[in-house]
């Protein structure tokens, strides 16, 4: 029971890091996506 326990924690965990991407964002919560050449938004909602 305490292993998979410990394998959920760590699955969520990491799963939650690989969902979010490095770059920072400006005031409206946008940044440039140099792959695409387009500018990028992030809703706050």
């Amino acid at each position: 029971m305490k292993k998979t326990l410990i394998v959920v924690i760590l699955f969520t965990f990491v799963s939650s890091i690989t969902l979010a991407h490095p770059g920072k964002t400006d005031a409206e919560g946008c940044h440039n996506d140099h792959k695409t050449k387009t500018r990028h938004c992030h809703s706050t909602n």
